[in-house]
């Protein structure tokens, strides 16, 4: 028997801590890119830096923590 661990977006993960992560991420990544296009508007480039380089941190951040 296996047991499959599916994020909202219909990812699979094979556990809990592993789906969990990714949903905080697809949260974050959401937040991050609303504050990027608030701030940048039609300035896609800089908007996709801003987005990009705050996901990596928080990946960084969360693999730091545990």
């Amino acid at each position: 028997m296996k047991q499959v661990f599916i994020a909202d977006d219909g990812k699979e993960f094979a556990n809990a801590a592993e789906c969990q992560q990714y949903e905080q991420m697809t949260e974050i990544r959401a937040k991050i890119d609303a504050w990027a296009k608030d701030k940048y508007g039609d300035k896609k480039g800089q908007a996709t830096r801003i987005i990009n380089g705050a996901v990596a941190w928080e990946a960084a951040r969360a693999d730091i923590i545990g």
